[in-house]
């Protein structure tokens, strides 16, 4: 400090550029002092949750218990896709190293499903789900929906700038906006409908690994997709009942 008063006195007297070098120097010396005592931000202080900025990746529809794509379903393998956005989270830590702790967040999801060339999802005569063949030429069908998460986890993390962290948990998810709509061979949209009969209220399991702010996301279903599902070879009389539990694999981004 009295380096800094002397500097500043200093100044008054000289001029040209010898005032310049010292103004140089001044501004050194302060920095030099100040930059120890900055406060450093209380996130990275702390438990930090990792739920990421956004995700994206693939899904698809899996019998219960199973982990692969339900045959059944005729699926466009790798065209289904997640895309979700962390709305808030927090982090909770368990201990005084702030290792390990709790994560909990909200995040809107936008899920959407693809079906084989004239395969297209609709509702039967009593109004129940089903997947249907077409008898006119279809190039694809796709159903889509929203979703809000909140998803709890127990996050264990190495304490560092670009940590490492394994989280494992659930997460309740609510389920809207609902449609079904087919692609002509023309190229032209069509809905379908808007009815897909989801069950409303659903969970997944919940595991993400990663290092920083990328990770891996892989979610499974514990609750089934829709109520009363029935698919057919022929439009709209079902031939057989299933559980449709989604499955995903994304990748996670933060900031």
């Amino acid at each position: 400090m009295k380096k800094n008063i002397l500097a500043a006195i200093m100044l008054v007297v000289f001029s040209g550029a010898a005032k310049a070098q010292l103004l140089d120097s001044f501004s050194s010396n302060i920095v030099d002092l100040t930059v120890p005592f900055v406060d450093v931000d209380d996130e990275d202080a702390g438990f930090r949750s990792h739920l990421p900025a956004f995700y994206i990746g693939p899904n698809f529809l899996a019998e219960k218990g199973s982990v692969n794509a339900f045959s059944g379903i005729p699926q466009m393998e790798g065209k289904g896709m997640e895309l979700g956005f962390t709305l808030c989270d927090k982090g909770i830590a368990f201990n005084e190293a702030n290792t390990v702790g709790l994560s909990l967040g909200l995040q809107i999801t936008r899920n959407r499903f693809q079906f084989n060339r004239n395969n297209y999802w609709t509702t039967t005569p009593a109004g129940g789900p089903c997947l249907a063949v077409s008898s006119q030429d279809i190039e694809k069908g796709i159903m889509r929906y929203w979703s809000l998460r909140c998803p709890v986890s127990l996050e264990i993390q190495s304490f560092a700038q670009k940590d490492i962290f394994v989280s494992v948990g659930a997460e309740l998810e609510y389920r809207f906006g609902g449609v079904s709509k087919y692609k002509d061979a023309d190229g032209k949209k069509h809905k379908e409908t808007n009815d897909l009969n989801l069950e409303t209220l659903g969970a997944n399991a919940l595991v993400q690994v990663g290092y920083g702010d990328f990770s891996v996301i892989v979610r499974y279903a514990l609750t089934p997709l829709v109520k009363d599902l029935g698919y057919n070879s022929v439009a709209n009389v079902p031939t057989a009942q299933a559980e449709l539990y989604p499955i995903s694999i994304s990748l996670g981004f933060g900031f």
